[in-house]
């Protein structure tokens, strides 16, 4: 494959040949310092708000950004907590099915595989298998104790 910037051999996997994805970066990197140094908003270049690093504008494409890579991840994988059955979106998250959260963001870039970014992450592994939705009760209790309180219940309930 052909870089889409210089004709040149693209990198593995990549649009783009190593030299060109270098000088991007560096540009990128340099792009960003200018903004920070001259307190500009880091992705278009105006003024944001005192002490703010995006303006108002940035900041809400952000956010609707963020609620449609969530809101595509949790109806992929089933639109509800697989444990208690809460359907409310702002309580759902991603639970990785058999443990493992912790050294798959460790494995991804040293954790930048945390909070909103596991939604993008799964939108462009195509959705892989070893996911569920879970509320944020039943995810930090599987978490703390090795699994939610409503599943020692059902197993107790069901040798009475």
């Amino acid at each position: 494959m052909k870089c889409n910037k210089c004709s040149q051999e693209a990198a593995p996997g990549k649009k783009r040949c190593p030299e060109c994805i270098e000088r991007d970066q560096n540009w990128t990197k340099k792009r960003r310092a200018y903004r920070l140094a001259n307190n500009l908003c880091l992705r278009c270049g105006q003024n944001p708000p005192d002490s703010e690093r995006y303006c108002r504008p940035c900041l809400t494409k952000f956010k609707l950004w963020r609620n449609t890579d969530k809101q595509d991840a949790i109806e992929h994988y089933g639109g509800i907590c697989a444990c208690c059955g809460e359907s409310n979106q702002a309580f759902l998250t991603i639970d990785h099915i058999n443990g493992g959260g912790t050294q798959h963001r460790k494995k991804n870039k040293n954790g930048s595989i945390v909070g909103n970014s596991v939604y993008r992450w799964l939108r462009k592994q195509g959705y892989p298998d070893g996911y569920q939705v879970l509320c944020f009760n039943c995810n930090c209790a599987k978490g703390l104790y090795g699994q939610c309180p409503h599943q020692t219940l059902a197993v107790q309930q069901s040798i009475t």
